[in-house]
């Protein structure tokens, strides 16, 4: 164990080059940040001062008298922690210890001023083992270090004292020496008493104050270190003979002694173990007994192991547990190698607990992910590997980090799947491919790409494809879904992995090309093509341009329909009509097909709509030639009902009224709808007879014809007895008030004048009679007073 070796006393000249208190001496090679971090201590005070409360010197004459009386002055003893100005700390096991005179002693041999103290110190790069602290019997073994001097009393025989305090002194070598004492004494229970206090003080984040007799204090303390498991050492730090005021945060055991001279400070746990006075807690009551047998029988082992739980967090966990959680996390915590991973497995409370000591103590999670691995490389089964992955599902759901256990399990776990597709299947059923995917490498699948071809794995399909085929093999779309085919899989799986891994566009064209490649299965690739152009919507490709050398094939027939109801109008309807007839000529089952859905096919309803809306744009002899040519051959061997629209239409065009007897009413209304006067006017004595007034005024009206143009139509085709009843409709049409149309009637000599205005101006015909009424009533009553005047 690397140390340094520092001795701090009075000398005619220290390591500064001065006289009196200083650094005597160090070994050679120690960093100037220890030696820096040591003088800024040596001016704190804390490690290097010696104070010794109420205790009184004798004078030096009586000192002189009996020198052994030193023997008698209080020493000390420290163990802390020093920070250095470079971020880096050491340990510092230190003895302080009153000699006497000062050197002046050594130098004249007369009693010279009292006070003078050793300091000497042990420095420790790392956290010393437990056996550094057997100095503290001041019994060392053979070639073993030791405190210096071995003796203090003040003695011209003392060489050790005369070397310290005499000249000057050069740097000591850097040595390698045990620290153990020649022999060691069983430890005492008052050093059990001291540990279950020192464990309170742990658990209650406070400073342990220890009443004891200083010369038994050193003794008490080597014990008390014994006692303690390696990792607790630093924690432990300690003073002895402490006589400041209040607590000082380097120490957490701060033992005083019969000179103390303050109050005990109340923030603190303190024990007077020199009256028995000791504390009363759970642990002392549960171990004391334990950890005496154990010492007993010399299993210190066993004792550093229980002083290790009771300090640890998950001791306070497990308070009111059951007994066989409480066995298992303390085999988890301290008797590690008594471990059974199994046996955590098999009790969820003793998982919660691991689960939140681990959330604190997440390095302590190695021993769970070694034994978890140990049993994972130990499946053989099926059944072995459930339970195992079901195992880590469980510590995983409660919050245990579980990624380093999956990841080293990839590879065994791999290779037990890929042993046979029914393997695999059977790991799938019984696990579940969400969890068990995280155990795959995909390279290893990728090596077995012959396992998708195997009807065990075709319920599994959906979720294993991915790994089976590269990023390259996904990447060629077109040999994907070619080779997708050539498995045979259900309908639906093929239908779902070829959505996930191919866009609705590419679809098409990729079931374009399998058509062209395999035009014998057109009708097995029909149904999909047709889904994938439902699923692109706004593709806009021509499929008669695609398959033009099967245009006559009527298995391809259902393909062309389906072209046929998604082509658009666009230019001149007349060429469209001739273009869409040289496709169906060609192939009689598409014939059929259009003809069946002709009221479906959009460009159809379109070329119809166009023709209606533009026909004054055409020669009618032109319109008429395309409709006989192209769309008449169509019913052919069909009803005719079907085409029924087109004759309609044909019919106005033409004017033809002996073709529209039967439907009279729709070659009306298409003239109205197509703004055809002309024809129009020779229709309309016909509407006349079969609609009523509203109706044929609404039409004439809708048709484009003028008010005047109306009524003169009216008048000269209508008998008169009728013909006023459409005129004074007319003008109601075109909101002419009461008054225009009475003078009209009346300027007419309309006979039925009366009946026809109480039809159409209901309200204003009542208020013009009643006003009619009243003025012929007062023309009566001055009648009457007129002739009586005259006689």
């Amino acid at each position: 164990m690397k140390y340094f070796h520092v001795i701090y006393n009075s000398s005619q000249k220290n390591f500064e080059g001065g006289i009196g208190f200083g650094f005597r001496t160090m070994s050679e090679g120690m960093p100037e940040s220890y030696k820096q971090a040591l003088y800024d201590n040596a001016n704190q005070e804390l490690f290097f001062i010696y104070k010794y409360g109420t205790y009184v010197y004798p004078s030096p004459s009586a000192l002189f008298e009996n020198r052994n009386k030193v023997l008698d002055f209080p020493n000390g003893y420290a163990f802390s922690l020093i920070k250095t100005n470079d971020g880096n700390s050491f340990y510092i096991l230190e003895r302080i210890i009153p000699v006497g005179f000062d050197y002046t002693y050594y130098l004249k041999n007369t009693p010279g001023r009292l006070g003078n103290y050793v300091v000497d110190c042990y420095i420790f790069p790392e956290i010393p083992s437990r056996e550094v602290f057997e100095m503290l019997y001041e019994n060392p073994g053979v070639s073993s270090n030791y405190f210096i001097p071995k003796s203090p009393v003040p003695d011209q025989g003392n060489e050790e004292m005369k070397a310290l305090s005499l000249d000057s002194s050069s740097l000591l070598p850097m040595e390698d020496k045990p620290f153990t004492a020649g022999s060691l004494e069983k430890i005492s229970d008052i050093a059990i008493e001291l540990l279950f206090a020192y464990i309170e003080s742990r658990k209650k984040g406070k400073k342990l104050i220890i009443k004891y007799p200083w010369k038994n204090t050193a003794t008490l303390m080597a014990d008390f270190m014994r006692l303690l498991p390696d990792n607790e050492i630093p924690n432990a730090r300690f003073c002895t003979n402490y006589h400041y005021e209040g607590l000082q945060e380097a120490f957490q055991i701060i033992c005083i002694n019969e000179y103390y001279q303050y109050d005990v400070p109340t923030q603190s746990i303190f024990v007077d173990l020199g009256t028995g006075n000791t504390v009363s807690t759970k642990e002392r009551d549960t171990y004391k007994g334990i950890i005496k047998n154990d010492i007993d029988a010399n299993e210190l082992d066993s004792v550093h192991r229980q002083v290790s739980w009771m300090l640890s967090s998950a001791y306070g966990m497990v308070a009111d547990k059951t007994n066989a959680t409480n066995r298992i996390i303390y085999s988890y915590c301290i008797d590690k190698s008594r471990f059974n991973v199994k046996e955590l497995l098999e009790n969820e409370e003793a998982i919660d607990v691991l689960k939140s000591y681990l959330s604190g103590n997440s390095k302590d999670s190695r021993l769970l992910t070694e034994q978890l691995c140990k049993l994972f490389m130990s499946c053989r089964s099926t059944a072995d590997y459930t339970f195992m992955i079901n195992s880590v599902n469980l510590l995983r759901s409660k919050g245990i980090d579980m990624s380093e256990v999956i990841l080293s399990n990839k590879p065994n776990t791999t290779e037990y799947m890929l042993q046979s597709p029914e393997t695999l299947a059977e790991c799938i059923k019984r696990i579940g491919w969400t969890y068990l995917k995280e155990y795959v490498i995909k390279e290893e699948f990728e090596k077995h790409k012959e396992f998708a071809k195997e009807k065990a794995l075709y319920d599994y399909w959906v979720e294993l494809y991915q790994y089976f085929y590269s990023k390259s093999d996904l990447a060629d779309k077109y040999n994907f879904v070619k080779s997708i085919f050539a498995i045979k899989l259900p309908a639906k799986t093929r239908d779902i992995v070829i959505d996930q891994q191919v866009d609705p566009q590419s679809q098409v064209g990729i079931y374009i090309d399998l058509i062209n490649e395999y035009p014998d299965k057109v009708k097995g690739f029909y149904e999909l093509l047709v889904k994938s152009i439902e699923k692109a919507k706004d593709t806009d490709t021509d499929f008669i341009k695609c398959f033009a050398g099967h245009i006559s094939n009527p298995d391809f027939s259902k393909i062309f329909l389906m072209q046929f109801k998604r082509i658009k109008l666009t230019g001149d309807p007349l060429k469209m009509m001739k273009t869409l007839y040289g496709y169906i000529e060609k192939n009689e089952s598409l014939k059929s097909d259009v003809v069946r859905s002709l009221h479906e096919i959009s460009v159809y309803n379109a070329i119809y709509n166009s023709i209606k809306q533009n026909f004054k744009k055409y020669e009618k002899d032109e319109i008429i030639f395309s409709i006989k040519k192209y769309i008449q051959p169509l019913s052919t061997g069909i009803d005719k009902s079907k085409l029924l629209k087109w004759d309609i239409l044909e019919a106005v065009i033409e004017e033809n009224t002996d073709r529209i007897k039967d439907n009279f009413t729709e070659v009306y209304r298409l003239t109205v709808e197509m703004k055809y006067i002309e024809y129009y006017k020779k229709l309309f004595p016909d509407a006349v007879k079969k609609f009523t007034i509203s109706d044929v005024v609404k039409d004439m009206k809708d048709i484009g014809l003028t008010e005047s143009n109306m009524v003169k139509l009216a008048l000269e085709i209508i008998p008169e007895n009728k013909s006023y009843d459409y005129a004074v409709c007319i003008y109601k049409n075109f909101d002419h008030d009461f008054k225009f149309v009475y003078d009209y009637l009346t300027v007419n000599k309309v006979k039925h004048k009366e009946e026809l205005l109480k039809k159409y101006y209901e309200k204003e015909y009542k208020s013009f009679a009643k006003k009619q009424k009243i003025k012929m009533f007062f023309s009566s009553i001055f009648s009457v007073f007129k002739r009586q005047k005259k006689s």
